[in-house]
């Protein structure tokens, strides 16, 4: 699962900014990390999410609803 969360979210899930810290390899499963291409853009990603399955359901409702809204803005 790869989803843009934005710069302050990434901070709260990860402890650290986009572009700074390492994390786990990029094959870990079920580890919340940076994505490894556009981690610092505000990306994360998840590995078969099992354990992290709610923290992944949270996000990808903030990231629906974040679109939905720049959808409808455009579109009035």
């Amino acid at each position: 699962m790869n989803l843009h969360v934005g710069t302050a979210a990434f901070a709260d899930l990860l402890g650290h900014a986009p572009g700074e810290g390492s994390g786990p390899e990029p094959t870990a499963v079920d580890v919340v990390m940076a994505h490894p291409v556009y981690g610092e853009l505000g990306w994360i990603c998840v590995v078969n999410p099992e354990r992290t399955s709610p923290v992944v359901a949270d996000q990808l409702l903030v990231a629906y609803q974040g679109a939905r809204r720049r959808h409808e803005r455009r579109h009035r």
